[in-house]
């Protein structure tokens, strides 16, 4: 019953108090191996715990990094003209799912919008065509062919 439970310890420890009673019983070899079985069994429990624990970790910390991505950002590009000032990026975060907009200065508006996927493994989003690299919670860049490159900050 307590191995079906997967209540490997107990099994174990009623099995050993078994054996401490009658040492000599007629099924001893068979309660020793049935022992062995359990021990491997809870091993492997206690590893298929550790991995789903390690796994989860790694989700969280996912999900805080990406968390951390959304709010406000000012972009700036070496192809914009310095006079201009930086643009203002509002990103909001849903999931994997980035919604990015801009706040149009000149008519007070935002546009620019666009959902994107956010790659965790190399903590990448498609951005203009291009890969943006969010290097920390405080500072993303997206480099273009010939030595342009925007970078975003908080």
């Amino acid at each position: 019953m307590l191995e079906k439970a997967e209540r490997y310890e107990e099994a174990i420890s009623n099995f050993k108090l078994y054996l401490l009673a009658s040492p000599n019983a007629q099924d001893a070899k068979e309660v020793r191996a049935q022992i062995i079985k359990l021990e491997y069994k809870l091993e492997e429990s206690q590893i298929t715990a550790a991995q789903e624990n390690e796994k989860l970790a790694q989700e969280q910390e996912k999900s805080a990094f990406l968390n951390s991505l959304g709010g406000r950002w000012k972009e700036y590009c070496s192809r914009v003209p310095a006079d201009w000032g930086p643009e203002t990026w509002e990103v909001s975060v849903n999931g994997d799912q980035l919604h990015l907009q801009r706040w149009n200065q000149l008519l007070q508006v935002w546009d620019a919008q666009t959902d994107v996927t956010f790659n965790s493994e190399t903590r990448t989003f498609p951005f203009l065509d291009h890969e943006m690299q969010a290097i920390s919670s405080e500072y993303m860049v997206v480099e273009f062919p010939g030595g342009d490159k925007c970078e975003f900050r908080r």
